[in-house]
């Protein structure tokens, strides 16, 4: 730092000893602001006693399932169930980059702190008398699901490509523009769930909606 020109002896000393002092005071006055700054910011933590956790930021899932598909058409529900039970807390699903063929309705609520990465494709089966008899209703307006999910601190996430295909053409083929036709089932809901997140899913001719 230059604080101009001095001429004496007596003068050079008065600018080393004023430039001392202005760098020691900037320092401080810096010093000054980085703790107001951190006092502002550790006020909007939230702190929680041990053994408590924010909702948002669950613990590292400790156990993962992956479910491999049949591969040659067959039902792939029994494995995506048993998936979701062995699975069902703490843990992550993976759905590979495979397609996953679903004949039968699932139920895999209760879930906590699970994490779903869907690669692949789910394809619902487009045996209609399957699914009007069996689809799993709401109590409300005719309507019905072929698959419930929830529970608590669910992250879902499809990466932009992740898709459910409700194979809708034969449906809409099926009731001729017949508005919420009685057990026609959405493809997916998301039932009784707080604190998740889903993102990054494709949906692709759902039954319903």
């Amino acid at each position: 730092m230059s604080v101009g020109t001095c001429l004496s002896e007596l003068e050079i000393l008065e600018c080393i000893f004023l430039e001392f002092l202005l760098n020691h005071l900037l320092e401080f006055n810096m010093r000054f602001l980085t703790s107001v700054l951190l006092a502002v910011g550790i006020s909007s933590v939230t702190c929680h006693a041990p053994g408590q956790r924010s909702p948002n930021l669950a613990p590292k899932a400790q156990k993962t399932c992956t479910i491999k598909p049949s591969l040659n058409g067959a039902d792939d529900t029994p494995a995506i169930l048993q998936a979701f039970s062995n699975c069902n807390k703490n843990a992550r699903i993976v759905f590979s980059n495979e397609t996953y063929h679903v004949n039968t309705v699932m139920n895999t609520t209760g879930l906590e702190n699970v994490d779903i990465d869907l690669f692949g494709t789910l394809i619902w089966s487009t045996n209609i008398t399957y699914w009007l008899s069996a689809s799993l209703p709401f109590g409300y307006q005719n309507q019905s699901s072929a698959w419930w999910l929830g529970g608590s601190n669910i992250r879902f996430n499809g990466y932009g490509y992740g898709t459910l295909n409700g194979n809708g053409q034969v449906w809409y083929d099926f009731v001729k523009g017949a508005s919420n036709y009685p057990h026609r089932p959405q493809a997916l809901t998301i039932w009784n769930t707080h604190d998740s997140v889903f993102t990054g899913l494709r949906f692709v001719q759902s039954q319903m909606w």
